[in-house]
């Protein structure tokens, strides 16, 4: 719910102070639904921030970092799901869009398989799971495909993504 009293999906972000015990509001609208404002793909700027959503999977690299990726949303004019890759630098207090499209509904490239490619992408997609192991090893999490399916056809099978944290590939 959001600060007038309306349900929907929220794009803000908070962070808690476990000394204190307080909140503070780090940024995003207070207001449900609002879009996304990307930018341009890997340039940090104060303006970007991810449009509201549900259902994306997050985890944090050894820097501290928030990464976002994926979700729905449905109260916006961007309805879908979305394969959107972000990074908040905790320092700076900046989004930045690395990866993914800034439009819904997105099919994956596939590449082939266990081989990286700067054309090989994750498909649009909603609470999926990831496995944060980038702190013991030189690459980002391991992004299983859960709920990828549309109205008409269901994955036949989950797939797998590793995700570079240093280039959000």
């Amino acid at each position: 719910m959001d600060s007038v009293d309306m349900y929907g999906y929220l794009n803000d972000l908070w962070e808690f102070n476990p000394v204190t015990k307080m909140w503070t509001w780090m940024g995003g609208s207070n207001v449900v639904n609002q879009m996304g404002i990307y930018g341009t793909k890997g340039v940090p700027a104060a303006t970007n921030i991810p449009g509201a959503r549900e259902d994306g999977i997050s985890w944090t690299d050894s820097n501290g970092n928030l990464w976002l990726f994926g979700g729905y949303d449905e109260g916006s004019i961007a309805m879908g799901r979305f394969n959107d890759l972000w990074i908040f630098n905790t320092i700076t207090k900046i989004w930045t869009w690395m990866s993914g499209s800034n439009t819904a509904n997105q099919m994956g490239v596939y590449g082939t398989e266990g081989v990286p490619a700067a054309t090989s992408i994750p498909g649009a997609r909603i609470s999926s799971i990831s496995l944060d192991h980038s702190r013991r090893y030189s690459h980002g999490p391991i992004v299983w495909g859960h709920r990828v399916i549309s109205r008409y056809v269901r994955p036949s099978k989950a797939d797998l993504h590793v995700s570079s944290s240093a280039t959000g590939t």
